[in-house]
C-alpha cells in the first residue's frame, strides 16, 4: 500500500520519522511514517481494517 502525498508551492518536507495517522470512529491509527531516505511516506503494517 502506498501513502499518497500531496504536493504545492511552498511546501515543506516533514521531518524524519513524522507520524501518518487516519481517525476512524474518533479512535486513531498509525498508517505511515516518514522515511527522509526515501522522501515518502513508508506504510506500516497493522491488525486494523482499512
Amino acid at each position: 500500500m502506498r501513502v499518497p502525498e500531496w504536493k504545492f508551492k511552498g511546501y515543506f518536507a516533514p521531518k524524519d520519522g513524522a507520524e501518518l495517522y487516519e481517525v476512524i470512529n474518533g479512535e486513531e491509527f498509525l498508517r505511515a511514517i516518514y522515511d527522509e531516505d526515501v522522501g515518502r511516506f513508508v506504510s506500516v503494517k497493522s491488525c486494523t481494517p482499512s
